[in-house]
Parts: C-alpha cells; sequence; structure tokens
C-alpha cells in the first residue's frame, strides 16, 4: 500500500485490522515516516505494547522482523505475591508436571513432594520436599526460571524493599500470577491480593492476570474450610474490580492520546486488570489434580481469545497475539543467551537451538 507514497511521514492505523505483514510493507516501502500512530485497537500486531508510542522502536521491530524471524514459543510470566506466600514452592511443584501421560506428572510431584507427613503449610521442615522452599531460600528481589519450555518465568521476591526494583519488570504482554498465602485466612488474603492488583494496575494497562491460592492442604476446616474461603475471595475479587470500573469510568478523557508515555496512569490508559479464570487453590506439598488444573488453564491461554473471563472464549483478539507468530531472530537471540547464563550453559549450544551457528557478538 505504500509504493505509491515514498515520500509519506505520517500515518494513523489505529482501530484498523492491520497486520504484521502491512506494517513490514510501512517499513519497507515508506522510508520517510517519522510518526505511526498503532497505540490503540490493533489487535493483530505483534509488536510489544511498549514500543507502539515510539515509532523508531517499532519501525526497528518490523526492519528485524523482515530481515530475519523465527516462531515465537514463550511466554514472559509474572508470579507476585507476599513474602513466603509460596511462588518459589509452586513454580517447582510445576514444573515436575511433564508433558505426557497424567499418571506419569502425578508420580512425578508425588516424589518431588516427598509423599505425606504433618506439618506446617508450604515451608520445608524436617523430612521437607525438594519442591518446598524453606525461610533461607526466600527470593531475593527476583529469580529468572524457564516453565515447560514454555513460560518465561519472573519469581519476584515478596518482602517491603523489594517492589520499587522490580517495577521495570512488570510490562505489557505477560501472564501476571498473584500468588495468596490460603493459610492466612480471608482478611489477609483479601488485602493481599488487592495489594497486588492495584500495583499491576497501577503500572501495566489491560495487564492479563490470575489468582493462584497455596498451601490448601494447611487451610482450618473451620467456617466452612477452603470452599468457603475460596467463595469469599471470589465475592472480594468481583467488588474490588466493580469498584475499580466504576472508579476509571468516572475519570475525564486523556487530552490527548499520546500525552503522556511513561506508566499507566499519564497515559490516561489506567485500567483494571483482566482477570483470567477462577481462584485456583493447590498444594505444592500435596499436589495433585489441582496442580495438574492449573497447568491445563494456563497452557490454554496461550492461544485464548478476548472475553469475559478469558481463557476458553473464542472470537477476539488473542491474549498472546505474539505467542506461536514470528518475531525478529534477534529477540530469540537475546533470550538464548540470557537463559545460557542463568543456567550456566554455553550459549553458543543455546544460539544453535534458534537455528544461529557461530559465536556471541
Amino acid at each position: 500500500m505504500c509504493r505509491s507514497w515514498p515520500a509519506l511521514e505520517k500515518l494513523n492505523l489505529q482501530h484498523t485490522d492491520c497486520t504484521d505483514d502491512d506494517i513490514v510493507a510501512v517499513a519497507r516501502h515508506c522510508p520517510r515516516v517519522t510518526t505511526l500512530a498503532i497505540e490503540y485497537g490493533c489487535g493483530k500486531l505483534t509488536v510489544p505494547e511498549a514500543q507502539r508510542r515510539n515509532t523508531p522502536a517499532t519501525l526497528q521491530y518490523y526492519k528485524a522482523l523482515r530481515d530475519k524471524a523465527v516462531t515465537s514459543t514463550v511466554v514472559k510470566a509474572v508470579f507476585m505475591g507476599e513474602g513466603m506466600a509460596g511462588k518459589t514452592s509452586l513454580f517447582r511443584a510445576l514444573a515436575t508436571l511433564r508433558e505426557g501421560d497424567d499418571e506419569d506428572d502425578r508420580s512425578a510431584a508425588a516424589a518431588a513432594a516427598g509423599g505425606g507427613g504433618g506439618g506446617g503449610g508450604g515451608t520445608a521442615g524436617h523430612g521437607a520436599s525438594p519442591v518446598l522452599t524453606a525461610p533461607d531460600e526466600r527470593t531475593i528481589a527476583m529469580d529468572l526460571e524457564v516453565l515447560w519450555e514454555t513460560f518465561l518465568l519472573y519469581d519476584m521476591g515478596g518482602q517491603s524493599v523489594y517492589p520499587p526494583c522490580q517495577a521495570p519488570f512488570l510490562t505489557p504482554g505477560a501472564l501476571f500470577v498473584v500468588v495468596l498465602d490460603l493459610s492466612r485466612g480471608l482478611e489477609y488474603c483479601t488485602k493481599s491480593m488487592v495489594g497486588q492488583l492495584e500495583t499491576l494496575m497501577s503500572r501495566v494497562p489491560d495487564a492479563i492476570a490470575m489468582v493462584v491460592g497455596t498451601k490448601a492442604d494447611a487451610v482450618p476446616e473451620d467456617a466452612g474450610g477452603l470452599r468457603a474461603l475460596l467463595g469469599k475471595l471470589e465475592d472480594a475479587r468481583r467488588a474490588w474490580l466493580a469498584k475499580v470500573h466504576d472508579a476509571v469510568r468516572a475519570l475525564p478523557p486523556p487530552p490527548s492520546p499520546r500525552h503522556g508515555a511513561f506508566v499507566a496512569v499519564a497515559s490516561g490508559r489506567i485500567s483494571a486488570p483482566r482477570m483470567q479464570g477462577p481462584i485456583f487453590a493447590v498444594s505444592a506439598k500435596t499436589a495433585g489434580e489441582p496442580l495438574r488444573d492449573l497447568k491445563r488453564f494456563m497452557l490454554d491461554l496461550l492461544h485464548a481469545t478476548e472475553g469475559e473471563e478469558g481463557a476458553g472464549s473464542r472470537g477476539g483478539p488473542r491474549l498472546f497475539p505474539r505467542y506461536g507468530e514470528p518475531i525478529p531472530l534477534v529477540y530469540e537471540q537475546v533470550r538464548a543467551v540470557v537463559i545460557a547464563t542463568i543456567y550456566g550453559e554455553d550459549p553458543k549450544q543455546r544460539l544453535a537451538q534458534v537455528g544461529v551457528a557461530g559465536g556471541v557478538a
């Protein structure tokens, strides 16, 4: 479409069905474009939302996509929650669930959990499981892990001193998993859930989020037990979302769609997270079917489209439009080097897995 307009400098494609191929054509045939408006209503594009207000960065992405592309097979996921909520133990338990037969997965999870025994919730003690995390093993600031070769997982430390340095890692396009310690009761879980969702809302417009309760085996049976607790937490989540939606509707419109670009509030795009599914209740200690249900749900989200409850809906834009689609090879190169560095591997071997020969430039 740009072959006839080599002198084009400004192009507004907002609220159109433009695709990656269209923007690649712009990058190729419109060399003078300095302003490319694609911030809103372009659900088919794979360029990260953080780059969409920066025309040079957007064009750089699509020039790299034009030069060499590979299929994206990884989605960023962020585990966030209070300290010792069970985030790292949850990751370790999920990591024991392998592809293949369900019975094999259950056996692997049970073996990793060390089988039965009493004891306190999700913390390691005498005869502790290798899955469970002891207090002196708690995450410092943030750990980077790989889950099922599908999620690049940011495991956030939950102590109060860490959020300022974690904020830059709360970015659009990720799956945010708010982790609650169910053993601490309704009041604590409600406060923790709302606090984490408000933090997320202030940093990431339209964040894709879900809530997972850990240490389900340690919930007291009084006052209805686990089922009653989950029901009340669901009510609290719905009430909070309704309150946020009302508050957002009451906000005045931003003075310009391009005014302010460094945080959600400044850009006029503050909005409630897009919550996915019910509140899950699992135990890293006892494993079992709830853990497998959580895995299935997370993997199903990769192919889900927009809807009232997210997963399972069909017909709208995909929640993760970049997954399974072509992305610039250089993005995969950087990811391969980072993962190799984390695990002490040879970067050349990781790079070879994404079709790159030779060393690191």
